[in-house]
């Protein structure tokens, strides 16, 4: 199965073709979906987060990890069992190492990460209304690429919401003031490996669009004060809102002023939920020149099928659009997101036309019946 995903950086959108040998699609019907949770989850993503600078071509998910080449014919390896990243010259399925050189972190040490004495985290602080995302709010309040969905149960209620997520102290290193990290929420993947992902609210505070906003490296640490994990690539990007260029290039890494966008971020898989109790933000870049997008196509619905989340999509404008992946933030009831899951599309929607896409609902151990969907799509003439 091909997917394929923007590179999004320096305004330039390019494709990236990944093959993921034991991924499905999900089922019938008119829906479409590339479930590839398990690399997603344990490897970063092969089929997602491979971006610049590592340029990668071609990938291939096998039972370790996801074996790659890159265009310039060098080759490597993502170990899908720790999280860890290593070029060219790799072997087994648990190593993040290149030949002569050691690079990432393994389970179980700190794969050459130091420890940070000077690192006092402030008291951890509640989650507060002004970061509630129930439709009323600055949260995505101009994503024409997102919604707020009510409906059935999503979760399989085996535990409390509060196990499941939690606050947790943070500091910024070298963030622009034209930016703010307003708080961290630590989510449990569901995963056996108690693997914990998070959530940074971000607010823009200029005056201006801000878009292909991307942030370094992220740094966790147990309640020891010692790092724990780092994210893999040191970088990221925001799971914006739709912003628009004058060539007509769209961007879903933007956030508008006042606004208030997500950041999703996974350290490493050998990151426990119970052991990160910190984390340092480093780090954030942005570029101008884009207006909020007027090309759409939404979010309508959600229904449970029996072990999937299927939401019903339309395209609301006069284009064909190519829809690349999708997020799923799963809400409590106070509106924190305390579950997310992506999930990669390759599928071209036509003028008024709908797309039923599909996410895993057995992953997620609590219950809510509030989600929002974040859609990244673009011009097919675009990409």
């Amino acid at each position: 199965m091909r997917y394929t995903k923007r590179i999004k950086q320096n305004f330039l959108v390019a494709s990236t073709v990944v093959t993921l040998a034991a991924c499905s699609s999900g089922g019938g019907g008119g829906s479409a979906t590339g479930n590839a949770n398990g690399l997603l989850d344990e490897a970063q993503g092969c089929a997602y987060l491979l971006e610049p600078p590592f340029s990668i071509s071609a990938a291939e998910l096998n039972s370790g990890g996801c074996a790659f080449s890159n265009e310039d014919g060098t080759t490597g390896f993502w170990a899908g069992t720790n999280g860890n990243f290593g070029p060219g010259g790799t072997t087994g399925t648990t190593t993040g190492t290149t030949t002569g050189t050691t690079t990432g972190t393994t389970t179980g040490d700190t794969g050459g990460m130091q420890n940070d004495p000077a690192v006092i985290f402030p008291a951890v602080q509640p989650f507060a209304a002004e970061l509630a995302d129930n439709g009323t709010g600055s949260v995505y309040s101009n994503a024409i690429n997102s919604a707020l969905l009510s409906g059935a149960v999503v979760g399989t209620s085996e535990r409390a919401n509060s196990e499941v997520h939690k606050s947790i102290p943070f500091i910024t290193e070298n963030i622009p003031a034209d930016f703010e990290i307003m708080h961290v929420t630590v989510y449990s993947s569901g995963l056996a490996s108690g693997t914990g992902y998070m959530v940074m609210h971000l607010r823009n505070n200029s005056a201006e669009m801000q878009c292909f906003v991307r942030h370094g490296k992220v740094t966790g640490y147990n309640a020891a004060g010692s790092v724990i994990g780092e994210n893999s690539l040191d970088f990221g990007f925001i799971e914006g809102s739709l912003g628009e260029f004058a060539s007509g290039q769209l961007a879903d890494t933007c956030v508008s002023p006042g606004e208030i966008v997500y950041i999703n971020e996974l350290l490493a898989a050998s990151v426990n939920f119970d052991e990160l109790a910190g984390v340092k933000i480093a780090d954030m870049t942005s570029q101008q020149g884009a207006s909020l997008a007027t090309v759409q196509m939404e979010p309508v619905s959600y229904e449970i099928n029996g072990d999937e989340i299927e939401v019903l999509i339309a395209n609301r404008s006069t284009e064909t659009l190519e829809l690349f992946s999708s997020y799923l933030f799963i809400l409590s009831d106070d509106g924190a997101p305390i579950y997310a899951d992506l999930e990669i599309h390759d599928s071209q929607v036509l003028p008024g036309g709908e797309l039923v896409i599909s996410y895993p609902n057995a992953r997620f151990k609590g219950t809510s019946t509030t989600v929002r969907v974040l859609l990244d799509y673009e011009r097919i003439n675009n990409f």
